[in-house]
């Protein structure tokens, strides 16, 4: 049910437990011969699989299914009764009624393979499936990726990450990126994207530091230290990162280590060695390797597994400590969501 009402809607959930139970109904005024019980422990087996994966061969199934169940129904004046017949027939209305959107969802994918096949400009097919299903977030999200690894311009992708946080609000990428875009024309507004990110998936690395470059373009500076100091708590290797090199971040580095210091760690032995690597006074990475992040599984989550990943619009460093350091710092995301959460908003 919850695949039915994700990929086709309140009508594809009602049609299909509608038309599940007057098939329910059918198939209980018919006998169970040893073939029909076979039949059915290997379609329950294979529904299982498909509950839990998404494999191409499930259109292959889902037609061999319904041919098996219609051979096993019996006539329908000894079978049918009112109600089946009745949920039978309101199902298939109600998945009537998603024929034309599911129609333009599979233009806007034969759109969209055009971008797939054609690396040096795949804006044009990426632009008219947008056209084409305009509700569907992964085929804007596939466009400002292109506009930020392919484009001189990043902040052409704001119009169309914008319009799928109208149809979804909780779209996490969206919002990461938008707060990214908007860092320097509207630091309010990006701060805003941050917060929201930070509710969404309060693991997701960058998103404090983000939120603490917005602040600081606020002039929020006390909001935009303690947003430093929660980056630096999910990813205890990012207060080495060169990111400390830039002057205004050099300047603040000290009063981060004040509140990293006084946070109410766990007591366990990897706060005993990240505080004792913190004492270390060791300075910043001089440099890293730089890269964008890659969404890997984004198309498998939104309903496109054939499809790439999405990058990010914010290039990142690849922090490589020194040996002193590697054995006491712990890895990125060692502390839960809900204490980051709790620490950002303390005061």
């Amino acid at each position: 049910p919850a695949q039915l009402w994700a990929a086709l809607g309140g009508a594809g959930l009602i049609g299909g437990l509608l038309l599940a139970a007057g098939i329910a109904a059918r198939l209980r005024a018919a006998p169970w011969t040893p073939a029909r019980t076979i039949l059915a422990a290997g379609i329950a087996g294979g529904a299982t699989v498909l509950l839990f994966d998404h494999p191409f061969a499930a259109p292959a199934f889902a037609f061999l299914t319904a041919a098996h169940l219609a051979s096993w129904a019996v006539p329908a004046p000894a079978a049918a009764t009112r109600p089946a017949r009745l949920a039978s027939g309101l199902g298939l209305l109600a998945v009537l009624a998603i024929v034309p959107s599911s129609l333009r969802d599979l233009t806007a994918r034969a759109a969209y393979s055009g971008s797939l096949d054609d690396a040096s400009d795949g804006s044009a097919a990426l632009t008219r499936a947008m056209s084409l299903a305009p509700a569907d977030p992964y085929y804007a999200h596939q466009y400002a990726s292109f506009l930020f690894t392919h484009s001189s311009d990043p902040a052409a992708a704001v119009p169309a990450l914008r319009a799928t946080l109208l149809h979804n609000p909780d779209l996490e990428y969206a919002h990461y990126n938008l707060g990214w875009l908007l860092l320097d024309s509207a630091p309010a507004e990006a701060a805003a994207h941050f917060r929201t990110v930070a509710r969404l998936a309060p693991q997701r690395g960058g998103v404090y530091f983000g939120l603490g470059l917005a602040r600081l373009n606020e002039g929020d500076s006390p909001a935009a230290l303690r947003a430093f100091a929660t980056e630096c708590l999910h990813d205890p290797a990012f207060f080495w990162s060169p990111e400390w090199r830039s002057p205004v971040l050099a300047a603040l580095r000290p009063a981060v280590l004040a509140l990293l210091t006084s946070a109410p760690l766990p007591a366990t032995a990897a706060s005993t060695g990240l505080r004792e690597a913190w004492s270390l006074a060791t300075p910043p990475l001089a440099d890293g390797l730089r890269f964008r992040r890659v969404r890997t599984g984004y198309g498998v989550l939104l309903g496109h597994p054939d499809g790439p990943a999405p990058a990010d619009v914010n290039v990142q460093f690849s922090i490589q400590l020194p040996p002193a350091l590697a054995g006491l710092v712990p890895p990125k995301g060692w502390l839960p969501g809900p204490f980051l959460i709790g620490f950002l908003a303390s005061e």
